[in-house]
C-alpha cells in the first residue's frame, strides 16, 4: 500500500494539467469581463437586461428581466459541424490546446508548457479582425487574470497573432470571415495539484 505522497518531491507523478478547461475558463471569464481598457467592450457577454422604474427599489417585484439571447462570443473546444451555423448568428472563436509538458526537463516544480491554436469567426470581415485583435489582448492579459480550478498562466511565451485565414475546411459558407493565429501561442502555467 502506498502512503500519501509529495508531490514536490515526486513532481513527475503530478496529474496532467486540464489546459482546455483552463482555456475555457479564461476565455469566458474574458468575454463577462473585458479587461479595464481593453477593446473588448463590443464583445462582451451581457447575461440579462434589466428595466427599473423611477423610484423602485432593487428588490421589487416589477424589475424587468430580458435575456439578451445567444451570447455575444461563443467559445469551442473543437471544430464541430454547427460552428459555421453558429457564425451565422454570432462570433465564434475556437482554440486547439495540445498536450501539456512540463516546463522543465527535471520536472521540478509545478510548472507546464501549454500550445494553442486560436481561429475566429464572424460574418463581417472588420469585425473578425477586431475580435482577433481583442482575443490577442485577452489571452496577453491571462497572467492578471488569477487562478481557475485548473491552474493559473503566469507567463506569455509567444503571443498569438492574427492572420486572414482562408475559407474552406472549416467554414463553408462564403460569408464567414477568418482569422487564426499564424504561429502557435505558448504559455506557462502553474497547476493547482498540490
Amino acid at each position: 500500500m502506498v502512503g500519501s505522497i509529495d508531490l514536490n518531491v515526486w513532481p513527475e507523478l503530478r496529474p496532467q494539467l486540464d489546459a482546455e478547461s483552463l482555456v475555457m475558463s479564461l476565455f469566458e471569464q474574458g468575454f463577462a469581463q473585458p479587461p479595464e481598457g481593453s477593446v473588448g467592450e463590443e464583445f462582451r457577454t451581457r447575461a440579462k437586461l434589466e428595466a427599473r422604474w423611477t423610484g423602485e427599489p432593487d428588490d421589487s417585484p416589477s424589475v424587468l428581466s430580458v435575456s439578451d439571447g445567444l451570447p455575444k462570443v461563443l467559445v469551442f473546444n473543437e471544430i464541430d459541424v454547427d460552428v459555421d451555423a453558429y457564425a451565422q448568428a454570432t462570433d465564434v472563436v475556437v482554440f486547439h490546446v495540445e498536450p501539456p509538458a512540463f516546463a522543465s526537463r527535471n520536472h521540478q516544480g509545478a510548472f507546464w508548457d501549454v500550445s494553442m491554436s486560436v481561429l475566429v469567426e464572424s460574418v463581417d470581415a472588420d469585425r473578425a479582425f477586431r475580435l482577433a485583435a481583442y482575443v490577442r489582448q485577452l489571452v496577453m492579459c491571462w497572467p492578471f487574470m488569477g487562478a481557475t480550478d485548473a491552474g493559473r498562466v503566469v507567463q506569455i511565451r509567444t503571443p498569438p497573432s492574427f492572420a486572414k485565414a482562408a475559407g474552406g475546411k472549416q467554414a463553408t459558407s462564403k460569408r464567414i470571415k477568418q482569422y487564426s493565429t499564424a504561429s502557435v501561442c505558448e504559455f506557462v502555467v502553474r497547476d493547482n495539484a498540490s
